[in-house]
This record gives structure tokens, sequence and C-alpha cells, in this order.
């Protein structure tokens, strides 16, 4: 339904709320997109009144169970099925106490957004029937929170008391709630009563809460974002300057979040990227500092651009076909795009930059076909769009955070690798990674991760080093820093990261990006002994072409290593291996899911190795990949990697590597010569 807009439930905060019906109604009367769009809530609403808001009282869950413990797929949420949850990929059902009550919250988030929305049509028609159903779920709502707080349902988390299971939940519901109430406390459905329950019970009652959470969470993160917006919504709504001032203020305001979490490069210019150093976050950090953006009265030029540039940053690491370079925690490769994240740019083009932004949103909609109708394009967009312009131009890079992007246009190849720091959490220990995408084809890319609920069940494999495309030692996790130098001008163009000294390891890889090759030097020094790994997975079937792989992991390992783990770190989502000693060079064949195009890599190193090819898995798990795993023991080790993506003609010949210069006979007979 278009009144269920954006999931979750707090990712649209209408902060004008006195407002909000006139910005509609004009924008019905400039737009016929509007219009058309506003007539469709208001079908949906009619039919959504006739029954009373579904608010089950009984004890909600965490949202992280709601995930298929066979394929890590999100399970089918279905409002009318509390006890059978449906899982689209392994197509069974799943019951249990645990789903149950992560259902109950889903079901409470849905009721509380629908409410939102059908306050909105009572801002912009004053039917008095749609004011009566949202005050009668605030009244349910208040119901929900004495039966709780009598029954010990509140728990304690994250240094705060919440009965939507943890403060988070607890922030997002009081948002919506406060969103509501706010569209509809000037309606006859509220009795004076009303009025005094809802605040007593709702908002006096759970603010505090929220307040000591922010007091003891001692982290300036995502969690705390929310519990701030929540804070200064209820004081906006209720007129409390001590809540207002307690949310906005220095200590745990708009100001602090940015000034912590965006920080600048040495020139002073921020690059954007959320702190907490994943796709997700950066999204679900950036819906409440749009609520504290817009109650806040004085912010610094300064912060204004680090506020833009959060906008900015995800439009520099997109793929050609406008999905999401994802990374850290949360979601699948294939889910997170432009397009689902379009009502951000909505409220960037409307709010922000009309010009800029307004382009990059008239891209997102002509590149997809989505239609444009959204409660946030009403509140926010501007009435009309601009002619599209690309979004993606050229390589590009996030100084700070030390992410970038190479990218072949004639090829439609983007290579991502990533540097900077690793600040544990929702972040994961990949960098010196690399992440590969073609067209419409995902090759070689960052997992993300599903629930956290299934952290034991996978062994947090999609939180390890081993699930990337990197360097380690010993079978061990790589949580270094590493340094990014980028040089785009260069003829071809070059990267090189160095992790400078991580337990006592110095790792450094150099990018030559040349399409249709792609070149690794990849260099370890130790001051001890080490077994020097290199990990790459990639879609589709892999192939060794010039040597025999046993049928089996290899029982004696070769150069006295043990045996690659069966389990722990990750390893145990690790199958079907088969190994070979390789003595001089690998070389080895992707491919890839459509069966008419491959990715061939020529490996040297300066001394024997063991190659692993393995079955990788993927998210969902059913979506496997195929695991390349080199090892070699020593104190300095050097593993050069040509990969050559190609639609079947003839394969690299005759490389010669001398120094820091290689030459090798091209798949076009050409003579290509690489130095770094």
């Amino acid at each position: 339904m278009l009144l269920e807009d954006t999931w979750p439930t707090h990712w649209l905060t209408v902060y004008q709320s006195d407002n909000a019906g006139n910005v509609i109604s004009k924008k019905c009367q400039q737009s016929d997109w509007a219009k058309t769009h506003l007539k469709r809530m208001i079908l949906e609403a009619q039919e959504l009144i006739l029954s009373a808001p579904q608010l089950p009282i009984e004890e909600v869950g965490w949202r992280h169970d709601y995930y298929s413990p066979e394929t890590a797929a999100y399970l089918c949420y279905d409002p009318t099925s509390p006890d059978e949850h449906y899982d689209p990929i392994g197509r069974n059902a799943y019951s249990s106490t645990a789903l149950r009550k992560a259902w109950a919250l889903l079901t409470h988030e849905r009721t509380f957004r629908l409410m939102r929305s059908v306050g909105l049509l009572y801002k912009v028609t004053a039917d008095e029937a749609y004011a009566e159903w949202v005050a009668s779920g605030m009244l349910r709502a208040a119901d929900f929170v004495e039966t709780a707080e009598r029954s010990g349902w509140e728990r304690s988390a994250f240094g705060g008391k919440s009965i939507w299971y943890q403060p988070l939940y607890e922030a997002t519901s009081l948002l919506a709630l406060a969103n509501a109430y706010a569209l509809t406390r000037h309606s006859a459905a509220y009795a004076a009563s009303d009025h005094d329950r809802i605040r007593k019970v709702i908002f006096e009652a759970r603010i505090p809460r929220q307040m000591d959470f922010l007091r003891n969470i001692g982290e300036l993160q995502n969690m705390a974002a929310y519990a701030a917006a929540a804070v200064a919504i209820a004081g906006e709504v209720y007129g409390r300057d001590d809540w207002l001032t307690f949310a906005l203020g220095e200590e745990f305001g708009f100001v602090r979040w940015l000034e912590s979490n965006v920080p600048d490069a040495p020139d002073g210019k921020p690059d954007g990227w959320w702190n907490e150093q994943t796709t997700f976050y950066h999204f679900y950090a950036l819906a409440p500092l749009i609520v504290l953006y817009n109650l806040s009265s004085s912010i610094s030029e300064q912060n204004i651009r680090r506020f833009y540039a959060m906008f900015e940053a995800p439009l520099k690491l997109a793929f050609p076909n406008l999905q999401l370079h994802l990374m850290g925690d949360l979601g699948t490769p294939g889910e997170y795009s432009l397009v689902d994240m379009r009502h951000f740019y909505e409220f960037a083009a409307g709010q922000l930059d009309s010009d800029r932004f307004g382009q990059v949103l008239a891209s997102i909609y002509e590149q997809s076909g989505v239609d444009r109708g959204s409660i946030w394009a009403m509140l926010f967009g501007p009435a009309d769009l601009p002619e599209p312009k690309p979004i993606i131009c050229g390589h590009a890079n996030l100084p700070v955070s030390g992410y970038g992007a190479f990218r072949s246009q004639s090829e439609g190849v983007t290579l991502g690798f990533r540097g900077g720091e690793f600040r544990g959490g929702h972040d994961h220990p990949d960098r010196l990674s690399i992440y590969m995408h073609t067209g419409e084809c995902p090759i070689a890319v960052d997992l993300g991760e599903p629930g956290y609920a299934l952290r034991e069940l996978t062994e947090d494999y999609f939180r390890r080093t081993i699930s990337h495309n990197t360097l380690f030692a010993d079978e061990c996790d790589n949580r270094g820093h590493a340094d990014v130098q980028w040089d785009f001008d260069s003829c071809p163009s070059m990267a090189r990261g160095v992790i400078a000294d991580f337990e006592g390891v110095r790792y450094e890889r150099t990018i030559i990006f040349d399409m249709p090759y792609i070149v690794l030097i990849d260099t370890y020094q130790s001051t001890s002994e080490r077994r020097f790994g290199w990990v790459f997975h990639a879609s589709g079937e892999l192939q060794f072409l010039n040597t025999r792989a046993s049928r089996a992991v290899v029982e004696q390992p070769p150069y006295g290593m043990p045996p690659i783990p069966q389990s722990g770190n990750g390893y145990g989502m690790i199958t079907q291996r088969k190994a070979a000693t390789v003595s001089e060079s690998l070389r080895a064949r992707w491919v890839l899911a459509d069966g008419h195009k491959y990715l061939d890599a020529t490996i040297l190193s300066d001394g024997g190795f063991e190659a692993t090819a393995a079955k990788s898995a993927g998210n969902p798990l059913p979506q496997e990949r195929s695991a390349l795993i080199l090892r070699a023991p020593g104190r300095s080790r050097r593993f050069m990697t040509i990969f050559n993506l190609h639609s079947g003609h003839k394969g690299i010949e005759e490389v010669n590597v001398s120094g820091n210069r290689m030459e090798f006979i091209g798949s076009g007979g050409e003579m290509q010569i690489y130095q770094w």
C-alpha cells in the first residue's frame, strides 16, 4: 500500500505536522502525479479504517529473529499470520515464540506507519473519520504501554529500559506515535481525558527512558540518533523546551552527531560517509538526522556541508545499474539500490539542492521505471523534476573513509577497493578488499549480513575476513587500518593500500586498473614465520585450468602448514574444498552466472603455494559463490594476480615478472607491460 510507504517505519517522520496538509494540497495543485497518488491514498484509507488499528497487546521481540534458519532469507511478513512465517527461498514455514514476538514488533511498526499516513490524510481532508481511527490507535498504544509495564515486559539493554525490546525500537515507536498524534491532536476525536492519558502513559512515561539511554550509551551512533530524534519531536509536540533543548543541545544534538560521525579530511572537506562504516547504517542514521536537522534552529556552514555530503557519498560508490556498494552489517548484495533510497533524494532535491539532487532523482526514476508516488515525494520533494543527468561518472573515492571505485565506462565494470580504519561494531574486518561488478552482474561483492540472530548458526561468517576478498595471516581476521593512495590520473589508473603493522605483519596491495585487465600485486612482510593468506570469492563455477585438484581437502598441506580450519572464524561455511600445490603459477577461471562470460585469474608467486577451490556461502545462504584461497608460509611473500574478464577469447600467455615490472601477452596477442 502507498499508505505504508517506506520500511522501516522510522524512515519517514513528518516534522512539519501543522503544515503537512498545506504542503500536500499545494503539491497536488502543482502536479498531476501528486493528485493521482493522493486519490490512491484516500481509496486505501477508506478500506483500512473499516477495521480497528491492529496493535497486538503482547510482548514484542527482536527484529533480527525474523530470518529463516535454513536460508538466512528475510521471512515474508504477513499481518494476518502471527504463528506461521514463510521463507520465500526455502519455501518452508516456521513457527516459534521468538518469531511470534518479532511478528508482534513488525505489526506494531506497520500500524504506527499507517497511523502516520492516515493522520496526513486528516490534515489534507479534515475528514474526522481519519482522526478517529488514529485516535483509537493512540489509545490502543497506551493500553499496550500500561500492560507491558504491569506485565514486566520492560527490558534493560544498552544502558536503557524499553518495552519495545530495546531502546532503538522504543525510539522509533515513540517517533511514529508522536508523529501520528501531532497530525491529529486538534481533532474532536480526542476527549480531554484522551489527551491526558496519551501524554502521561506514553510520552511522559517513556521519553525519560530515552533520555536515560542517551546519558548512558556512551556512543554517538545510529541508536542514539534515533533516541535524540524521539525526544526532540516529542518535545516539539508538547512544547517541552527541556526535552527539545536536551535533544538538540551540544551533548546529544544534531551538531554533535555530525561532528563525531562525519569527519573532515585534512583539507576540511567531509567525504560524508557515516562513521559506523556500513551502507545500511549510513542511511539508517541519516533518517533521524533529517528530523534533527529540521528541528534545529541554528546550524553552522560546516555542519550543513557534512549533512549535504551524507547524501553525496553513496552516489560516488554506486554501480551503473544503481545498486549500492554494500559494506558492513545487514542487507544482501542485490538489496540496496539508489532506487530503494529514492525517498532520501526526494528530501535532498526538495529541501537541500534542487539542481544537483533533482537531476539525481530524475535519473533514478528514468533508469528504474519506478513510479514516483510516495509520501516523501508529496511532502518533501520538488513538484517537478529537471532533465536527468548521469549519476555515475568515472572513478571516485571517499578520502576520509578510504573507500574508492575504479570505473570503465566501455566495459561497464566497477572495481571497489576498501581502505580506512576498522571500527568494530557494525563494521567488518575487510580492509584491502576488492569488489567487482559489471553491468547487471555482481561478480565479487561484500555479502553484508543477514539478521544478527543467525551469527551462531553461521559462525559469524559474514563478519569475518575469510568471507571477503582480501589478505590475512594464520587464518585469522585482519582488523588493521589501511592507508590508501589513489592515482586515477595515471595511465593506467592505480591505487595502493597499506596496513602498516597489524600484529607484526605488513600488508600491501597495489591495484592496476586497465580493463579488460585488473592486476593485483600483494606483498606481505613479517618479523616471524607466518602463513600468508589470500582469498577471493566470485559468482559462478571455479575451475583450475593448469593444475589438477584433489577430490577433497588435502590431508597433508604443503610446506608443513596445518590444514585450513574446518570450523571457527567462519571457516565452517567454506565447503567442497579441493586443493592443489602450485610450484610456479596458477590459472583459474570462474564461469559467471550467465554462462557466457568468464573471469580468469593468472596468479604467480615468489615461491610455491597451496591453492584451494571451494564453495562459500552466499547471502542468502543458497546463493553460493566459488572461493579461491591461497596460502604460503614464510616471513615475506608476494602474490601477483592478473584478472581478465572476457567472453571466451584466448587467455593470457607468457607472463614474466622482474622486480616491479610485469610483462605478458594479452588475450588479443598484444604485449602488456605494467610497472608499479
